[in-house]
């Protein structure tokens, strides 16, 4: 399933660069594991707005998967 795939090398991405911000990693987890999707995208998209996540281009896309598959 894509959708999965996807949010798992979208957390994957974040977790390898989450050095600049460890907190908010872990509040993305514990959103993802509430199911509070759109909380966790929210956060994600903050953090690549700051610079602090510097997603390529299979990650924006699998940020898109995540709004269109869970965050929505």
């Amino acid at each position: 399933m894509r959708s999965k795939a996807s949010k798992e090398a979208l957390l994957r991405s974040l977790q390898s660069q989450s050095a600049a911000f460890p907190q908010v990693m872990r509040e993305i987890e514990i959103a993802v594991a509430n199911e509070e999707y759109r909380k966790a995208f929210l956060m994600i998209v903050e953090l690549k707005n700051q610079g602090l996540w510097k997603p390529d281009l299979e990650d924006e896309r699998n940020l898109e998967d995540f709004w269109w598959e869970y965050a929505n």
